[in-house]
């Protein structure tokens, strides 16, 4: 981003952000904005209908809406109809940080939960992983780090950080061939000599390319399909300035050693997420379009590039809608401008993107594509601030954008924003991961058991986990405390006993009219009703449950997969073990497993017959 006279800093929340400025100078249109704002999204098929998805929040006796007038769409290629300039006056409307609600975390869909899976960072931007299944992140206020984060024992926190390589000049981008980790800095394109195995840096830098400091400072770098080459992109130096190098609002593509440059794809003002699509093969990019035209225009996008491909920038824009603040030196190309394939919405300013590659959620996100919107400053009421999710289908979008990760805007026409996403990458057991550089944090979505996650919505229609009353889980024996609503349900590893926590009490905290509920969690999540008609407990207290032990228990690695527990021992859950245990006090076998359907069947003990019973049972929960 490029810093102009007027500047507004915002004052990060203590996780570790570091202050961030966003500059704008209205005028003519010079001011450039960095991995930007907020977006909204909306629905449409082709040609704009009416808005859905929106959240609306009352305030003042006004509804405010987080979307931009203009819905998120696919476009199909085909032209969309937008508002005209300045319709409305171009604001200058940065967010500032404020502090969340203690135990805050982001709204997510139902069947999903959300969690903080590493904390305290400067600066949190680019995620990917490497080969071996480490996360890289880069860290780029202060020293300009990388760092590795490792999850080795699948709790769904990162319980190992190391430093990678820092004294970098606001890395980014960061791509792995080979022996080699590349690493986009803003001023350079550079690579490290690394283990592939152990991701430990064998070497110094090399220095491969030379890129333009200053304006919009992101620099992704991506190896293409056919792994001999290299694409980089290079936002501009402007909000719509004609004249700059030909390297920059371009995606430029070279050798592995940084040699034989040329431009691949021209006219996208600040090309930041850089990715292959998987089934295709085609190389996709989000683009933060340009500035001061007004609330809603013109939409930021994301799209597909053809090699020798123009986007429009500075001239035109989505299409060959001309920008009449540019001398208009070359008609030739506006004529010739591709439509993009996403619009997103105005001022979202999408960052990082991820296309689905895992397993774990469910298969209408298989393929599909993850959106950060890091969130708006030139719009009137906010939009962005959040991720979005555009279905696939065959390689090709299907469907219109629509929000994914919410609530990091308690009130749109407000100042004050909880977070601002930037990265996003799918983590080796087919969770999400999201940097937030407003708040210093990288978030962990994952798919609930949903036999649990029912019961917690049970718990909520109670009004027991609502953000004033929220009851807190406790390990009896770690004494860590986490809310209940987006606890991952699957924290088993194989180096410990599982069982170990139903030694002790757990738990937890609320009385609804004569009962006191508790939730009985180690890694799976049961809950157990128990009549107390002279317990009370006050709003926000808690009060301690002992859970029973059970005999039998399926629990998730995701590592390993699926396996029971009977007493002490673990077994695979890949073919149809005879374990005998026992459930309901029942002396049981355990027959046979679905893994698809994440259910088993149980049979009845010898001394019954070994009849199979119809009973069928959901892994994760108590058996």
């Amino acid at each position: 981003m490029r810093l102009h006279q007027g500047r507004w800093r915002v004052n990060w929340p203590k996780s570790g952000a570091a202050a961030y400025r966003v500059g704008w100078k209205t005028g003519n249109g010079t001011a450039g904005r960095c991995g930007h704002p907020t977006q909204v999204i909306k629905h449409a098929q082709g040609e704009r209908t009416k808005l859905t998805n929106r959240k609306i929040i009352f305030c003042f006796a006004s509804s405010l809406v987080l979307a931009a007038s203009l819905p998120a769409q696919v476009t199909h290629g085909q032209p969309p109809k937008l508002p005209a300039p300045f319709a409305t006056r171009s604001a200058g409307n940065g967010p500032r940080g404020e502090k969340p609600p203690a135990g805050f975390l982001p709204t997510v869909p139902e069947g999903f939960g959300v969690n903080i899976f590493a904390t305290n960072f400067k600066r949190p931007r680019f995620l990917t992983v490497a080969p071996n299944k480490d996360i890289f992140l880069a860290d780029t206020t202060g020293r300009g780090q990388i760092l590795i984060l490792r999850d080795p024992k699948n709790t769904g926190g990162a319980r190992e950080r190391e430093v990678f390589v820092d004294g970098m000049n606001r890395p980014f981008g960061i791509a792995f061939h080979e022996d080699y980790v590349y690493v986009g800095n803003m001023n350079e394109l550079v690579r490290f000599k690394y283990d592939p195995k152990t991701s430990k840096r064998l070497g110094e830098k090399e220095h491969l390319m030379g890129l333009p400091s200053g304006g919009h400072d992101t620099r992704t770098v991506v190896v293409a399909p056919d792994g001999k080459h290299l694409f980089i992109a290079v936002g501009s130096d402007s909000n719509i300035n004609t004249g700059e190098p030909p390297i920059r609002a371009a995606v430029t593509i070279c050798d592995l050693d940084g040699k034989n440059a040329r431009q691949y794809a021209t006219g996208l003002r600040n090309p930041v997420g850089l990715a292959i699509e998987p089934v295709t093969g085609e190389l996709w990019t989000s683009v933060n379009e340009r500035d001061e035209l007004g609330d809603d225009l013109p939409p930021d996008y994301f799209t597909s590039l053809k090699d020798g491909g123009f986007y429009g920038w500075p001239y035109g824009y989505i299409g060959d809608n001309v920008d009449s603040r540019v001398k208009q030196e070359h008609p030739e190309l506006v004529r010739r401008a591709i439509i993009p394939d996403v619009l997103l919405g105005a001022h979202v300013a999408p960052l990082q993107f991820a296309f689905y590659t895992g397993k774990q959620f469910p298969e209408k996100y298989w393929g599909g594509a993850f959106v950060a919107e890091h969130g708006s400053w030139n719009r009137s009421t906010r939009s962005g601030y959040q991720v979005a999710f555009v279905a696939f289908k065959d390689g090709k979008p299907s469907a219109d954008p629509l929000p994914f990760l919410t609530g990091l805007v308690p009130n749109p026409a407000g100042p004050d924003v909880y977070g601002r996403p930037v990265g996003v990458t799918v983590a080796p057991d087919g969770s999400l991961l999201v940097s937030d550089d407003g708040a210093g944090v990288v978030y962990r979505i994952s798919v609930i058991e949903q036999k649990g996650y029912s019961k917690i919505r049970e718990l909520n229609q109670d009004g027991l986990l609502t953000a004033e009353r929220r009851m807190l889980y406790k390990n009896g024996n770690r004494g860590q405390n986490a809310h209940i609503p987006t606890m991952p349900p699957w924290r088993t590893s194989s180096e410990r006993n599982p069982l170990s926590s139903f030694r002790g009490g757990l738990m937890l905290a609320g009385q609804t009219g004569k009962y006191l509920r508790a939730l009985c969690h180690e890694h799976h999540i049961e809950m157990t009703v128990k009549e107390s008609g002279k317990t009370q407990i006050a709003p926000g207290q808690t009060a301690t449950y002992t859970c029973p032990r059970p005999d039998c228990v399926v629990h998730y690695n995701p590592s390993k997969g699926y396996f029971l527990v009977a007493g002490k021992g673990q077994i695979e859950l890949d073919s149809t073990p005879r374990v005998k245990c026992s459930v309901d006090g029942r002396p049981m076998y355990l027959a046979e497993t679905n893994p698809q359907k994440r259910s088993f069947r149980l049979w009845k003990c010898p001394q019954c017959g070994s009849t199979r019973t119809n009973e069928e049972r959901v892994i994760g929960a108590s058996s």
